[in-house]
């Protein structure tokens, strides 16, 4: 290889690396919602880990006003090996409790999980609803 591609090689890997610290940069990890969601078992991190590492990262993170709302394990894993991802953003005329319902509905839906953790997210949909409720007693929503 001569020195001028050599040369154009390393510029070029410095833009990706610029562009891939931008990337990771743009993300913030709000522990209240990595929190709603159990951690995958050890096994399934590592499948995901030999997943992301041989196809890269082919699902868009969602983020919400930029905090990280989907995506934590696939997030901490593209960081680690610095692989490319999408973000999506969630719609921003949510609040944070709409955020955390969805993430709960979200994750609830996923067959990745055992019998009892959506059983826990229900309880915990649950008290964000009447939380909600609480705070709208008196506000009429139809009219």
């Amino acid at each position: 290889m001569s020195v001028i591609a050599t040369k154009e090689l390393a510029e070029c890997e410095a833009r990706i690396d610029a562009a891939l610290d931008d990337m990771f940069a743009a993300v913030a990890i709000d522990s209240e919602f990595r929190a709603l969601i159990p951690p995958p078992t050890r096994d399934e991190l590592q499948q995901l880990e030999e997943n992301l590492k041989r196809e890269g990262c082919r699902d868009p993170l969602i983020v919400w006003r930029g905090l990280l709302i989907d995506g934590h394990n696939r997030y901490a894993i593209c960081k680690k090996f610095r692989i490319p991802f999408q973000l999506l953003e969630h719609k921003d005329s949510c609040d944070r409790d709409d955020v955390k319902t969805w993430v709960m509905t979200n994750k609830a839906g996923r067959g990745n999980r055992s019998p009892f953790v959506p059983a826990g997210l229900a309880v915990d949909q649950d008290t964000i609803k009447a939380t909600q409720a609480e705070t709208n007693i008196g506000e009429r929503s139809d009219i």
